[in-house]
């Protein structure tokens, strides 16, 4: 979907093709003990981090075609290019109360996600390069989110 989604920020419709993407399927998708709480604002910014992302990657060889660029942005998106966009560009699942209060173990698992994504999301926006797990802002956002209390990490 960021893939698509550059065409559309650059006929200036990424934020309608969001919303009908999010009304057809992400709004009818049963997601794993939880929900998606991805927003239109947050997907146009992540279509322009993975075209900034793809501009500073040097070993993929020259992209001469959209199918090469394609290509590349899928290896960053596949974590071949590390933790911070494989988790940073994933879509952010929460803990849903839909079917009531989420288990201890599906409320770790969702808060365990959460913590990925926002570690991988926060350096991709800040350019910056963790080790995963082991920085000092996987411990700053565990801590805020109150990861650490659940005996996971």
């Amino acid at each position: 979907m960021l893939i698509a989604g550059g065409a559309f920020k650059h006929r200036g419709l990424a934020a309608e093709f969001f919303e009908v993407f999010n009304a057809k399927i992400f709004s009818r998708t049963v997601w794993e003990n939880g929900q998606c709480e991805l927003d239109a604002g947050v997907f146009i910014h992540g279509v322009s981090m993975l075209n900034d992302v793809l501009s500073n990657v040097v070993d993929e060889g020259p992209l001469h075609s959209q199918d090469d660029i394609y290509r590349a942005k899928q290896h960053l998106m596949y974590g071949k290019k590390g933790f911070d966009c494989l988790f940073g560009f994933s879509i952010p699942v929460v803990p849903a109360w839909k079917a009531g209060p989420p288990t201890r173990s599906q409320y770790q698992d969702g808060m365990l996600k959460l913590l990925q994504w926002l570690w991988g999301w926060t350096h991709l926006r800040t350019q910056t390069m963790g080790r995963f797990p082991h920085d000092d802002l996987w411990e700053r956002i565990s801590t805020q989110i109150g990861v650490g209390r659940l005996g996971r990490i």
